[in-house]
């Protein structure tokens, strides 16, 4: 079913509603409430249900409405006054052209009387030649930036996000919880269960397709974007929730458990997911039919997946970025082979060049959690500790610089790296003699 000029089908949200309510379902109420009128991108986020409670106080001192017009007014004049455009923005402008077409953002919008810089429209683009009014209220703005990723044949792809940390917007969020994440470990886990049946299993999975996307905002004037292009600055607003906001990720992964229960439930399919990328085991009788109907009921409820991505049942797939091997005797897991040349390579750069930015840090941070996961266990997760601690300093005066703990974790990071070997884990492990070491405080 192509996009309709909407971001949800409306004949959905009741049937989605309707079934969650059938199985029981505890977040019905706060469900409907965001589906029908949208989901809050700042402020106070809804609790997820059976969401572990938060153990640090990194959402529990949120900035006030007041101090993001202050700090985001200051924040859009400097982007309006020193802002350029990239090496991309040709590209950018292209998929908010699209977005926008596929009624997931409006545009391009007349600035705010208080800005200091007027906006411009597209002259050169059919439709969007003059400029449209912004939605009435506050408007609160974050820059658009290109994100380098690599597809599945390791070719360079272009993602949009936004800066909603630096714009201020991340700072009012406030959340009491954790969102819950299925590893790798908690898959192998069911296929551990399931084998106790003799019967073999397979693994199968789909991943949504612009999963933020296909959910709107309540106040699209909470969700706005600059974008520099050759013809000056434009403003756009989001319909739907978009990718660097923190809210997302709480709003979207309610919205993904509640379709995760209905596949265990109605389909009674063992599936669990991270963030947007579902997975599930089955027994090899039952993983045909099981695989159709987990797409079949997506598609009904007007959730698309993406088929590139679709993976069928197997006993072999990558869950997560790990080869995930379902043996006789139990699972086997191991790295991507391109996972794991694109993380040494960016260890091996910054160790070589004595500099790890942030922004370089956080993907880092993410690709050696899920090999910690998957592969290296507790041996690797002290590594990582250094390595998040640089990802999280965003100060104005931070310097790029190794320190000696960063350097330490990179060189650990890369040892294990060059000895990695696959991480097999036994159905019925033989008993054997275990060492105990002892050491003083």
């Amino acid at each position: 079913v192509p996009d309709r000029d909407r971001v949800t089908r409306v004949p959905v949200v009741p049937v989605l509603l309707h079934l969650l309510e059938t199985i029981g379902y505890p977040d019905v109420a706060g469900l409907a409430d965001d589906l029908n009128h949208g989901f809050d991108m700042l402020g106070d986020l809804r609790p997820g249900p059976g969401w572990r409670p938060r153990t640090d106080d990194k959402y529990s001192c949120p900035a006030p409405i007041e101090a993001l017009r202050s700090a985001n007014l200051a924040y859009v004049t400097e982007k309006l006054r020193h802002g350029r455009p990239g090496p991309y923005a040709k590209e950018l402008l292209q998929e908010v052209v699209e977005e926008t077409r596929l009624g997931r953002m409006i545009g391009p919008l007349r600035a705010p009387a208080y800005w200091p810089a007027k906006t411009v429209a597209l002259h050169d683009i059919a439709g969007m030649d003059c400029l449209l009014d912004p939605p009435a209220g506050d408007l609160f703005a974050a820059a658009s930036f290109a994100i380098l990723q690599a597809d599945e044949e390791g070719k360079d792809k272009i993602r949009r996000g936004e800066d909603w940390r630096r714009s201020s917007h991340n700072t009012t969020v406030a959340a009491g919880d954790v969102p819950t994440h299925h590893s790798v470990q908690d898959f192998v886990d069911v296929v551990l269960r399931l084998g106790e049946s003799g019967h073999p299993c397979l693994a199968m999975g789909h991943d949504l397709n612009a999963a933020y996307r296909q959910f709107p905002v309540k106040s699209p004037g909470h969700s706005g974007t600059i974008l520099h292009t050759e013809a000056g600055p434009t403003l756009w607003c989001h319909l739907a929730m978009c990718f660097g906001a923190a809210a997302s990720v709480w709003n979207f992964n309610r919205a993904a458990d509640a379709m995760q229960q209905l596949l265990r439930i109605l389909l009674l399919l063992l599936a669990g997911h991270y963030v947007d990328d579902f997975n599930a085991m089955e027994f090899d009788f039952l993983a045909g039919s099981g695989f159709e109907t987990f797409a079949g009921l997506f598609h009904e409820l007007g959730l698309r997946v993406k088929p590139s991505k679709a993976q069928p049942p197997q006993p072999e797939h990558i869950v997560q970025g790990v080869v995930f091997t379902i043996r006789p005797d139990g699972v086997e897991l191991r790295p991507t082979d391109r996972r794991t040349k694109q993380t040494r390579t960016t260890i091996e750069e910054a160790l070589s060049t004595n500099k790890l930015s942030p922004e370089v840090a956080q993907k880092l941070a993410g690709r050696l959690s899920f090999l910690t996961q998957a592969v290296f266990g507790k041996l690797g997760r002290a590594a990582l500790a250094p390595i998040y601690s640089r990802g999280a300093d965003t100060a104005a005066w931070a310097k790029p610089d190794l320190n000696t703990g960063l350097e330490a974790a990179l060189r650990a990071c890369r040892g294990l790296l060059v000895h990695l070997r696959p991480r097999v884990i036994l159905r019925n492990p033989t008993p054997a003699i275990h060492c105990v070491i002892y050491a003083d405080a």
